[in-house]
């Protein structure tokens, strides 16, 4: 069974992480070993267990997606719908809003920022809150720093509530909160969406040798989390996070989020 570590670069945050590989990769060559080994078998997952990776990548592979694509000073927003479109049994109807309404604003969006010269692109995420009283919709969007008054004027479907982005440059805590779990009484059936041009983390994965050892941070990075921990699924591992030095590090606040200081499952991360 190999060992691996694997780098993670998304915008201002880089992860390194340890962990030894049950089904490995395609993409990383063998000079130790030197042919590839067998797929490890399937590990059936509880239902619970299965519940809670999945959350856990909803957040880090959200929480990734912002932090390549955006940063200080960048709009977070959420968006009031006036009139909730709803279907004949008297749900409300995510689809209308996705398909119809948010297209409206884009749209609207992406002729305002281009007559700027501004690259437009943005994340979304449509909450249905349906645990107390009557059922509520809005969503919460991520865009490119931008007027206030001019990203506010584009939406006409409802109330608007916009702020900036703080100098973190690390939004885990945020992408918890748009990452929520569905059995939380609030509804995120796809989770969140985006533009097509948002930009990807990059990953790169080798094999080292057992146990590892110190890992550097890179040039103007420090680190705000270094855990070693067990997995039940990759056994001894380890978890680093660096967040580049010219960003205010409100680590601990980020880590203390709803879903609580788990490590990454990393071998099920992509």
């Amino acid at each position: 069974m190999p060992f691996l570590r694997k780098w993670i670069y998304s915008g201002n945050v880089i992860e390194a992480a340890e962990y030894f590989s049950i089904r490995t990769p395609k993409s990383i060559s063998w000079p130790e070993i030197g042919k590839r080994p067998l797929r490890g078998k399937n590990r059936q997952l509880t239902s619970e267990q299965q519940q809670k990776l999945n959350n856990r990548n909803a957040v880090n592979h959200c929480c990734r997606i912002m932090n390549c694509n955006f940063g200080p000073r960048d709009i977070f927003e959420t968006l009031d719908l006036a009139f909730i479109p709803l279907l004949p049994d008297g749900e409300p109807d995510e689809d209308a809003v996705k398909k119809v309404i948010l297209p409206k604003y884009t749209r609207k969006l992406r002729t305002v920022y281009r007559k700027a010269g501004v690259e437009f692109k943005y994340m979304y995420v449509i909450e249905v809150a349906t645990e107390q009283g009557p059922v509520r919709m809005h969503i919460h969007m991520l865009l490119p720093k931008f007027s206030f008054d001019a990203v506010v004027e584009c939406w006409t479907f409802g109330g608007c509530t916009i702020r900036r982005l703080d100098s973190t440059r690390d939004y885990k805590g945020i992408a918890n909160y748009l990452s929520k779990d569905p059995t939380l009484g609030v509804d995120h059936k796809k989770r969140w969406g985006g533009s097509k041009n948002l930009v990807q983390p990059k990953i790169d994965c080798k094999t080292i040798q057992f146990p590892g050892g110190y890992i550097k941070a890179p040039k103007g990075y420090k680190a705000i989390i270094d855990r070693p921990y067990v997995s039940d699924v990759t056994g001894l591992s380890r978890y680093v996070r660096f967040v580049k030095m010219d960003g205010v590090d409100f680590s601990g606040q980020i880590m203390q989020s709803r879903a609580g200081p788990d490590p990454i499952p990393i071998e099920y991360v992509g």
